[in-house]
């Protein structure tokens, strides 16, 4: 959804703007796309607008990414247990007869991976990214029916791994192993790997040798991946080891019970039924979180809650537009999203998440019913990567709403409190080193720990109030601030600044010393 593509398209007049970027339709395109954005595990839809779905098996959790690759709001987290048994994974059918096989044609597949350990299932080593199709009639050195593609990486030794095997469609095997790209475990790593229709392949590490990484150009006589499911011709004395199958996480066809399991995380994966150009490679790269898509369909950035009383942030049914299969995931939940609590609900309601969930802007507009962030999870606001990225922003346009749960500042963040307005935090808002300004008529509440982390809180206009703690700067510009909530005692742990604009609102319980505490 990135690219401005260069060969082998269709001269086409114009252009689709999706994300910042220049992008126009393949010809064959994009066939599915797995970004792992739901927030509540389980299956992982298909963003390709295909259906897709990657049935979920084992335990496929998801984590935070957003911070460590921007552009990838969440992962899929395939380590528990260390997959030691090959358990964690997600299956895409049978591979002869889906239309994800690309038969005698060019197919591409790229991936954002983070290895954290060498791989599980039945015999262990690298942990496998993508594994398509049939292996093998006996054992690994003497099989003569693979109709199979692989791409892994391995943690010891250091290198990634593309093979392909025709052998039972009449072709030959290649593989293509590219050691020396720097530490693997804990790292993020994007592999491409191409299949070409003229029998050869091309293997691409961090966006390729053009933007500093590695390709690899080999292979010969590749013939098409014919999987059937049945064994033609039998060698050596190992089991008959026939998967027929597409797994994202592991190996379907290397033992039966599945091999090389991933051990670590999956931010993105997307399947080209196209031969990417070293160009789009490198794009790919170097804007994690976009794709290409053949007729694109421009995704949802702002999602409105839909359910009233108490609902699941992670449920796409609870927010409109609920549109699960194009590029918005159906849910708010990347640094392009805006979660907006409107007016679409009948009475005072509890939004829930058990996750982190990441989004650019969150907006709070009913005067009448009342919003509660709640959960054992968090929200993170951060930057865009658009090409002109946008802060993260918090506004309350009407009513009262609160979080009861920990927010997380991943950038500079404006919360604008309109007149009559208030928002209340009631967990922890971490600042993480970020400056939140607050402006506008209406009152923040700060209830609990407000954890700096280096940052600043700036009071512009309005009030800032409550009995929690400010971990870090109170800077009141032209704000007032009013200690506790009538009365109460609000902690600043850093400095406060009291500006020639700024009032400091002190309310005492009594007259006298010693009354009600007042000395």
């Amino acid at each position: 959804m990135f690219r401005t593509l260069a060969t082998f398209l269709l001269m086409i007049s114009m252009c689709v703007s999706l994300l910042g970027l220049r992008a126009t339709p393949m010809e064959a395109g994009l066939v599915g796309w797995w970004t792992f954005d739901e927030a509540a595990g389980g299956d992982a839809l298909d963003s390709s607008g295909n259906g897709q779905t990657a049935v979920s098996n084992g335990q496929t959790t998801r984590v935070d990414a957003n911070s460590e690759l921007g552009g990838i709001g969440l992962a899929a987290d395939f380590s528990a247990g260390g997959n030691a048994d090959g358990e964690n994974f997600f299956d895409l059918g049978e591979a002869s007869s889906s239309s994800l096989n690309p038969g005698s044609g060019g197919m591409s597949i790229a991936a954002w991976v983070k290895v954290l350990g060498n791989g599980g299932g039945a015999w262990g080593g690298p942990s496998a990214v993508f594994g398509f199709g049939d292996c093998c009639a006996g054992t690994a050195n003497g099989a003569a029916d693979r109709h199979a593609l692989e791409i892994s990486i391995d943690d010891n030794p250091q290198r990634a791994i593309f093979a392909i095997d025709t052998r039972g469609a009449g072709g030959s095997e290649a593989e293509q192993i590219t050691s020396g790209f720097g530490a693997t475990v804990g790292v993020w790593h994007h592999l491409v790997g191409i299949k070409r229709a003229d029998g050869t392949a091309t293997f691409h590490v961090n966006g390729g040798a053009g933007v500093g990484g590695v390709t690899d150009h080999f292979g010969s006589g590749l013939a098409a991946l014919e999987p059937d499911g049945t064994v033609d011709a039998a060698s050596g004395s190992g089991p008959l080891h026939v998967q027929n199958r597409i797994n994202l996480g592991r190996n379907p066809f290397a033992d039966p019970s599945g091999d090389r399991a991933l051990n670590g995380l999956l931010g993105d994966v997307q399947l080209y039924h196209q031969e990417l150009s070293d160009e789009e490679v490198a794009m790919l790269f170097q804007n994690p979180g976009g794709s290409l898509f053949t007729n694109p369909q421009p995704g949802a950035t702002v999602f409105e809650w839909t359910a009233s009383s108490l609902g699941l942030w992670g449920d796409a049914s609870n927010w409109s537009p609920n549109t699960p299969n194009v590029s918005d995931g159906g849910l708010p939940s990347k640094n392009n999203h805006t979660a907006l609590f409107g007016e679409l609900i009948s009475g005072p309601t509890t939004p829930v998440t058990h996750e982190l969930v990441t989004v650019n802007r969150v907006e709070f507009n009913n005067a009448t019913r009342n919003y509660a962030i709640a959960g054992t999870g968090s929200v993170n606001l951060a930057t865009s990567t658009a090409a002109d990225p946008v802060s993260p922003s918090i506004a309350v346009v009407a009513g009262s709403h609160e979080f009861q749960l920990a927010v997380n500042l991943q950038g500079d963040t404006v919360a604008d409190i309109n007149s009559d307005a208030t928002l209340t935090f009631n967990n922890a808002l971490n600042l993480g080193g970020q400056t939140l300004t607050k402006s506008g008529d209406g009152a923040i509440v700060v209830n609990n720990q407000l954890n700096s982390g280096g940052g600043a809180l700036i009071g512009l206009s309005g009030t800032i109030s409550g009995s929690g703690t400010v971990g870090g700067n109170l800077d009141n510009t032209s704000s007032t601030v009013a200690p506790g909530n009538s009365p109460g005692v609000l902690t600043v742990n850093g400095n406060y600044t009291q500006g020639s604009g700024g009032t400091l609102e002190i309310e005492v319980t009594g007259t006298s010393p010693g009354e009600s505490g007042h000395d």
